[in-house]
C-alpha cells in the first residue's frame, strides 16, 4: 500500500498526524520520532493505530523506508540532527517532502521570531495564508516551494458558544458563572521575545486595566511549570485564577468573553475563530492585530479598561476583526483540511520533486555546517561540485573547515544577501574567527553590527558568547559589552545570556578575572559535548 511518513517532535504533532490521517483514508501513514523523547512514553504509543519507527542516534533506520513510501510530511522542520538527517535521507532517495505549517507564526511575529520551522529545504511548504507565503519568500525560500492552503490544525468548536456551555465552563473553572472572564494567555518564554520583563509588563497593564465586574483567568504556555508562574502571577494580581498550563485552551477559551494576550500567538486566532473577542497588550513586537483591527490594541491600563467594558456591552464586538480574519485566516478549519491534503495527495502521487535539488543540498549543508558537524556539510556539499553551484560550494566548504578567504566571504555574501542564509553564513564566520583565532577588520564590525539577527535568535546564542569573545580578544571591549548587556536584558532567562555582562567584568577587572573567564570559555566548549552524552545515556535506557 502507497505509504505517507510523518515526522513528530511533540504531543501536538500526535494529533496533528490523526487530522491528515483521517482526511487521506487511501493512504498507510508511518510515526517516525526520535526515541528517548519524553512525551512517547509506551502507553502513548500503543495508544497510536500507525505503525511507528523510532530514530535512534543519527542514524535512520532501514525499516523507515519499507514498502511503498511516497512523500514525508513535516510539521515542523528545527535545524537539530533528526530532522535534517531524513531530509538527507529523502533527497538521496528522491522522495518529496511536505512541511505543513503549525500556525501563522511568522505573521503573528512579522517574521521577527518564530519562523525556523519552515526554512529547512523541503520540496513543498504548506502555509496558512498568503501573508505567510510573502514572508518566507521574503527570507529566501524558493517562491516555487510555497503554497497557500490554509491552517488545517485548528479542532475546536467554531462560532460563539452559546451561554449555558459558558456558564458550565466557568463553573468547572471554579468561576462566577454570572461575571465576565478575562483570560490572560501567556507566551512561553523564548518565543516572540518574552521574557521576565515582558511578562512582569504584561500583568502589571492587566492589574492596572482589569474593570471591576471581570474575573481574570492567567494560564501559561504549555510547555512552561505551574510552579514558576504561579509566584509571579500572585504577587502582582493577587485575586487572579491560575489554571494548570495543561488545560486546552480552547476550554479556556469557551469559559472566556474575553481573551488577553500580546498577540503573537495562536491563541488569539483560536479565540476568533470561538466567537470571543481578543485584546491584544502592545508590548514587544508590532503584530497584524495593530495593522488590521487597531482598535482592540492597548499601551495601558486605561485603555485596557476601556476596551474590555466596551467589549461585553457592544452588539457586535467581532465586526473589528473583520479584516485581520480575511487576511490571516482565508479558509475555515475544513477547507484548510481538505486543501491541504489535497495537495499532499497530489505531490506523493505525482512524486513532484523540487526542480533545483542541487540548492537543496547546498541549502542543507548550511544548515549542518551551523547544526551538526563539519564533516557532515561536507559529505552533502560533494553532490554540489559538479554542478552551476560549484563556486559556492566550495568557498562555503573551506568556511565550514575554517579557512575561507576574504574573497570567499564575499562570494557566499552576495550570494546570500538578504535572506536567512545570510544570517547563518554570519554565525560561520564567527566560528572560523573564534577557532583560528585571527583578527577582525573594519569590515567585519559593519557587516556583524546587527548580529545576532532579530528572526530567530535563541538559535544563534551558541555564537553569541564565541563573537563575544572574538571582540574581547581584538580589544573590542565596549561592543562587548553592549552586546552582552542587550542580550541579557532580552534573554535573561538563558542561563548563558544572563551570565555574559558578569564574565565580561570579570575579564576587564583583573589578570584572576581573565583567568576565570577563560576557564568559563573553556565549559562553554565542553558544555555541549556533555549535553550529547547525556541525550546519548537517554537513549541507551530507553
Amino acid at each position: 500500500m502507497k505509504t505517507i511518513l510523518y515526522y513528530v517532535q511533540g504531543p501536538v504533532h500526535l494529533r496533528n498526524l490523526g487530522l491528515i490521517a483521517n482526511e487521506m483514508p487511501g493512504w498507510k501513514f508511518r510515526m517516525v520520532y526520535e526515541a528517548g523523547v519524553s512525551h512517547f512514553d509506551s502507553k502513548v504509543l500503543s495508544d497510536l493505530p500507525f505503525e511507528k519507527v523510532p530514530l535512534k542516534k543519527d542514524r535512520i533506520p532501514p525499516e523507515v523506508w519499507d514498502g511503498n513510501v511516497r512523500a514525508i510530511i513535516f510539521s515542523a522542520i528545527q535545524p537539530r540532527q533528526g530532522p535534517l538527517n531524513l531530509i538527507k535521507s529523502a533527497l538521496l532517495r528522491q522522495i518529496p517532502m511536505v512541511a505543513i505549517e503549525e500556525s501563522n507564526q511568522i505573521a503573528l511575529n512579522l517574521g521577527i521570531s518564530s519562523n525556523n520551522n519552515y526554512l529547512a529545504p523541503t520540496e513543498h511548504v504548506l502555509v496558512a495564508s498568503q501573508i505567510e507565503r510573502d514572508y518566507l519568500v521574503d527570507m529566501g525560500v524558493p517562491g516555487h516551494r510555497v503554497k497557500c492552503t490554509g491552517w488545517p490544525f485548528y479542532t475546536g468548536p467554531t462560532g460563539k458558544t452559546n451561554q449555558t456551555e459558558k456558564r458550565h465552563m466557568k463553573e468547572r473553572f471554579g468561576l462566577d458563572p454570572d461575571r465576565p472572564v478575562a483570560a490572560l494567555a501567556l507566551t512561553a518564554y523564548g518565543d516572540s521575545g518574552e521574557n521576565h520583563e515582558k511578562r512582569r509588563q504584561q500583568l502589571y497593564l492587566v492589574a492596572q486595566g482589569m474593570p471591576d465586574e471581570y474575573q481574570l483567568v492567567v494560564k501559561a504556555h504549555p510547555i512552561e511549570n505551574l510552579s514558576t508562574v504561579t509566584p509571579i502571577v500572585q504577587s502582582i494580581i493577587p485575586k487572579a485564577t491560575v489554571l494548570e498550563s495543561n488545560v486546552p485552551i480552547a476550554d479556556l477559551i469557551t469559559a472566556s468573553d474575553v481573551l488577553i494576550n500580546r498577540g503573537v500567538s495562536q491563541a488569539g486566532i483560536e479565540s476568533l475563530l470561538q466567537g470571543v473577542p481578543v485584546v491584544v497588550l502592545s508590548i514587544g513586537h508590532w503584530t497584524p492585530f495593530h495593522e488590521d483591527a487597531p482598535d482592540v490594541v492597548v499601551q495601558n491600563g486605561e485603555e485596557l479598561n476601556r476596551a474590555l467594558v466596551r467589549l461585553i456591552t457592544e452588539s457586535n464586538p467581532m465586526h473589528a476583526y473583520d479584516n485581520f480574519l480575511k487576511r490571516h485566516v482565508p479558509y475555515s478549519p475544513t477547507e484548510a483540511r481538505r486543501f491541504t491534503c489535497q495537495s499532499i495527495d497530489e505531490i506523493a502521487t505525482r512524486g513532484l520533486l523540487d526542480p533545483n535539488p542541487k540548492e537543496q543540498w547546498l541549502d542543507l549543508a548550511l544548515f549542518q555546517a551551523w547544526k551538526l558537524k563539519a564533516n557532515i556539510a561536507l559529505e552533502s556539499l560533494k553532490l554540489c561540485s559538479n554542478s552551476g553551484y560549484s563556486s559556492i560550494s566550495q568557498s562555503l566548504s573551506d568556511l565550514v573547515q575554517c579557512r575561507a578567504s576574504r574573497h570567499q566571504l564575499h562570494e557566499l555574501r552576495h550570494w546570500s544577501q538578504g535572506t536567512f542564509r545570510e544570517e547563518i553564513l554570519r554565525s560561520l564566520w564567527i566560528s572560523q574567527f573564534y577557532q583560528t583565532k585571527s583578527d577582525i577588520s573594519e569590515e567585519d564590525l559593519v557587516w556583524m553590527d546587527t548580529y545576532p539577527p532579530q528572526k530567530n535568535t535563541p538559535l544563534h546564542f551558541d555564537c553569541v558568547w564565541r563573537w563575544i569573545d572574538v571582540l574581547i580578544r581584538s580589544g573590542y571591549y565596549d561592543r562587548a559589552e553592549q552586546l552582552a548587556q542587550k542580550m541579557h536584558h532580552e534573554y535573561s532567562y538563558n542561563p548563558i545570556m544572563h551570565s555574559l555582562p558578569f564574565w565580561i567584568e570579570r575579564y576587564r577587572a583583573n589578570r584572576y578575572g581573565r583567568i576565570q573567564y577563560k576557564m568559563w570559555l573553556r565549559w562553554m566548549q565542553i558544555r555541549p559535548r556533555l549535553s550529547q552524552l547525556h541525550v546519548q545515556l537517554k537513549e541507551l535506557r530507553a
